[in-house]
């Protein structure tokens, strides 16, 4: 349980402290069997994908990621079991409380992704914060998971891509250490970086 948790998950719902002088960054995000991923993707590997995916907006703001809440809508049960475990596992991998949530059966496997982190006041890193005549820097590898999922939609599942498409890696250390270095614009580019680009230079 996160230190700054008071009420944890269990009741009605989850209760947690603010820390003074820190405020509260919280991200949602859904994810769609069919739309989002591949129908014949494992569906923990999709539900640890979609977590990541979520806590990588805390990353962009440079927040320390705490708590995520989940929902899930399942077509059966034996799918409500293994997106669980890829649920838990991601929460398990970035060390961030699993603090609610709610499943539900439905026709499409489906999970709606919450997070929330914690972030010293007023320090949050913003789209809005660039000026014109900065410089765009980029952290990681570009194209590898669209690569990844195209190999993926075309039956090639040995291919060393699949890897980049199928597993998210945060930069939640990252993002707090730019943060701290002073930067004060920065974004998640998963949209891709002609289009997320374009966010920043408007």
């Amino acid at each position: 349980i996160h230190p700054n948790t008071t009420i944890a998950n269990g009741d009605d719902a989850s209760v947690h402290q603010i820390p003074k002088d820190s405020e509260l960054v919280i991200s949602t995000d859904t994810a769609v069997s069919g739309v989002h991923w591949p129908i014949d993707t494992p569906l923990d590997i999709a539900t640890h994908r979609a977590v990541c995916a979520a806590l990588s907006d805390l990353a962009a703001m440079g927040a320390k990621a705490s708590w995520v809440w989940i929902a899930i809508m399942a077509k059966n049960t034996q799918d409500l079991e293994i997106m669980s475990k890829g649920i838990v596992q991601a929460c398990t991998d970035h060390a961030v409380e699993l603090a609610g949530g709610d499943t539900t059966s439905s026709p499409t496997n489906a999970i709606t992704v919450t997070v929330a982190g914690l972030i010293p006041q007023g320090k949050s890193m913003t789209r809005h914060a660039a000026k014109s005549g900065d410089n765009i820097w980029i952290l990681g590898d570009l194209g590898l998971s669209a690569t990844g999922l195209k190999h993926w939609q075309a039956g090639s599942h040995d291919s060393p891509y699949i890897s980049s498409f199928q597993s998210i890696s945060p930069l939640l250390k990252q993002g707090v250490a730019l943060r701290e270095l002073g930067i004060s614009c920065c974004m998640d580019i998963s949209d891709g970086l002609v289009q997320d680009s374009g966010h920043i230079a408007r």
